[in-house]
Order: C-alpha cells, then sequence, then structure tokens
C-alpha cells in the first residue's frame, strides 16, 4: 500500500499495527499537510448501525480540541488497492487523525523515571477528563494508545474504537498478553463500561510506569482476567520501597474493584498527582535547604619572601593592627595619668609623749626617720644637763 494513492491521501510509510488496525503516514494532497490513517480491521464486524454508533462517537471525538487529545479530522470511505495475493480491491473505512511525532509509551515505559512517570500520568489523566466532560468513553487505554512527542506533551490516540463489536476481542488477541491486563473488572465480565473504565485502566498505566511491573500478572489471559476481577492489587511501596504512602493510595483508589468505591473522575486524579507533585518537591527543597553545608577547612597562607607577596600578605590587617595598638597605648598613657595624680601620700602626723617629769620642746612635726633620731638626742643631752646641774648644787 505505501507509495499508491487513496482518495487525496499519498500514502508514505506504514506507522504501526495492532488488534485496531493498521496505522499509515500519508500526505493529504488537499491541504498539503502530514496525517496519520488507520484502517479498521476486515475481521470487526460492521453493520450499519455499529458504523453508525462508531461514525457518530468519531465526530464527537473530532469535536474535541485538547493538547492532550491526538485530534480526529474525520472518517471516510475509499477504495483501497488490493495487495498482491488477492484478487480484489474493496471499499474501507479509515480515520483520518492529527500526525504524532513521537514515541508510544510501550517504548517508553521501561525508562520513565518517577518525575517523568507523574508528568505523563497528569497529562493523560488531563486528556481524559476533556473527554469524558463531553460524554466520550475512550475503554481501550494502555500504552500503545498513548503517544509522547518530542516536546514532551503526551497524547492520548484512538477515541471510540473500542466501542466496535469484537474490539475487545481483538484487542486482546492482536497484540501481546499484557495488553488484556489493562481492562477493568467489569469489561471483563462484559457488563457495561463508563468513564471509571478508563480510570482503572489509568491506574494500571501508572502502577506500571512507577514499579515497572504490571497490577496483574499471569501466564494467559485467562489467569489475567482472574486477577483483574478477584486478586486485590499489592502496593507499589511494597515492589519499590522508596514509593510513599500518599502516591501508593492515589494509584489504588483508581484500581478499585467496584465502580462505585473506584476513584470517580479523571480530573480528581490529574488535581491529586500535580499536589502530590507539588509537595513533594517542597519536602526535597526543605531537606535540601536545611542541610548544613560544612566549607573545607581553609589552608594557612605562608606570606611570600617576595615583596609584592609580603604586601599583599599584610595589606589587608595591617591598618586594622595600627588602630588597635593606638587604642590599647591611649588607655595605657590616661591610666597612668589617673593613678599618678592619686599616688600622693597623705602627710602622717605623730605626737611622742615625753617621759615623767622631763620637759622639753617640740621641734614640730614628724618629718621622717631623720627629724625623730634628732628629737631624741636633743631629749637625752637635755636630761643629762639637769642632772648635771643638780649634782653641782
Amino acid at each position: 500500500m505505501i507509495g499508491s494513492n487513496i482518495s487525496h491521501y499519498k500514502i508514505l510509510d506504514k506507522l504501526g499495527e495492532g488488534g485496531m488496525g493498521v496505522v499509515y503516514k500519508a500526505q493529504d494532497t488537499s491541504l498539503d499537510r502530514l496525517v496519520a490513517l488507520k484502517f479498521l480491521p476486515e475481521a470487526i464486524s460492521v453493520g450499519p448501525s455499529e458504523l453508525e454508533r462508531f461514525t457518530q462517537e468519531a465526530k464527537a471525538a473530532a469535536g474535541l480540541n485538547h493538547p492532550n487529545i491526538c485530534t480526529i479530522h474525520g472518517i471516510e470511505e475509499a477504495e483501497v488497492p488490493s495487495p498482491a495475493h488477492e484478487p480484489s480491491a474493496g471499499k474501507r473505512n479509515f480515520i483520518v487523525m492529527e500526525y504524532v511525532e513521537g514515541q508510544t509509551l510501550e517504548e517508553r515505559k521501561a525508562s520513565l523515571s518517577m518525575k517523568q512517570a507523574l508528568d505523563i500520568g497528569i497529562q493523560i489523566a488531563q486528556g481524559l477528563a476533556a473527554a469524558h466532560e463531553k460524554g466520550i468513553v475512550h475503554r481501550d487505554i494502555k500504552p500503545e494508545n498513548i503517544m509522547i512527542r518530542k516536546d514532551g506533551r503526551v497524547q492520548v490516540m484512538d477515541f471510540g474504537l473500542a466501542k466496535l463489536r469484537g474490539a475487545s476481542r481483538l484487542t486482546k488477541e492482536g497484540s501481546t498478553v499484557g495488553t488484556a491486563g489493562y481492562m477493568s473488572p467489569e469489561q471483563v465480565q462484559g457488563l457495561e463500561t463508563d468513564h471509571r473504565s478508563d480510570i482503572f485502566s489509568l491506574g494500571v498505566l501508572l502502577y506500571e510506569m512507577l514499579t515497572g511491573q504490571p497490577p496483574f500478572k499471569g501466564v494467559h489471559e485467562t489467569a489475567i482476567s482472574y486477577e483483574i476481577v478477584n486478586v486485590d492489587t499489592l502496593p507499589m511501596s511494597s515492589l519499590k520501597s522508596e514509593i510513599p504512602p500518599e502516591l501508593d493510595a492515589i494509584v489504588l483508589d483508581c484500581l478499585e474493584k467496584d465502580p462505585n468505591e473506584r476513584t470517580q473522575a479523571a480530573g480528581q486524579v490529574a488535581l491529586e498527582l500535580k499536589r502530590y507533585r507539588r509537595e513533594s518537591s517542597r519536602q526535597r527543597a526543605s531537606r535540601i535547604t536545611s542541610t548544613r553545608i560544612v566549607p573545607p577547612p581553609r589552608e594557612e597562607v605562608v606570606p611570600s619572601l617576595s615583596t609584592s607577596g609580603w604586601h599583599a600578605s599584610l595589606r589587608e590587617p595591617f591598618p586594622l593592627t595600627l588602630a588597635i595598638i593606638a587604642v590599647l597605648m591611649t588607655a595605657l598613657a590616661v591610666f597612668l595619668y589617673v593613678r599618678s595624680g592619686s599616688s600622693e601620700s597623705p602627710p602622717i602626723k605623730a605626737m611622742i609623749i615625753s617621759p615623767k617629769g622631763t620637759n622639753f620642746h617640740s621641734y614640730g612635726q614628724f618629718a621622717g626617720p631623720v627629724t625623730f633620731l634628732r628629737t631624741v638626742a636633743c631629749s637625752r643631752l637635755c636630761l643629762r644637763h639637769r642632772k648635771g646641774k643638780q649634782h653641782s648644787i
């Protein structure tokens, strides 16, 4: 089919193939743009009522205008050239979609960090919320239907395809066994589905992106379906201890078996994931800020013998040293001056009592040891003189 013209589309390349059909890259010759054409598999039984319902949902999806939803331009029917092994050509229905250059989540999920997984989960939830508000349910959320563009934008592909008769059967038979693990319990049991089935599938995607393992395991399709309906999902923290309980609770609420106990809106999932991402970022920032960074010990700088090195080593502390010395010298001078002014000894006055019967004149104030000795000597001479007179009489 590559190189052929179908209606006003020129087929350029084959982009992929799955249970829901084959996707080709094509050039829209009328509008001069690249598009993706998805041809429905011939094995799907498309009667008048199914085709009408599918067309209506494709038109509704085409009315969605959201950055996280791949735009559907329309659904068309045209003559398709038959391969070499088929006898004749026939009319085929195909969907004309926006061409998105990037990788599917199936190709990227093994190498995602927790931050990347959260960002992808938030964008998927936002896209689903926009579709659910318009009454459109995807019913086939799986990694192959999530496209990650080169600029990081995530887009949900293939809205409305799973509503066709036999689609869930082809989804499980046409791709890997693990694809069946993305269906909700009500889908597995053939019950009526609504937007909460998409939320369950989103929970499966989040669980697998964050842990690297699917929540429901089995060697064959029946075992996986049994686990989806009957076995409680293990907490993500039991597989990865670094996953906090707050994030665990968000995902496990999406994986509740009973739709009434499940998270009721995709917008709520997006809001809770955003809140967790914001609070975890604050906690990390707080831990980084509170961590004290100890600077390395300073190396002792030995002044160089050269003149320039010596001046450089003393240039900064020298003025401060001079100022300190000047202050100390001023303080010392003041101290000495005050002490010298108050250190003069006060005059000492003393009186010597003469012996009884002795009468002599005082020589004045006691001015020191010499004066004292002179006074004593004079006193003795006077005493001798008086005795001599008495003897002479």
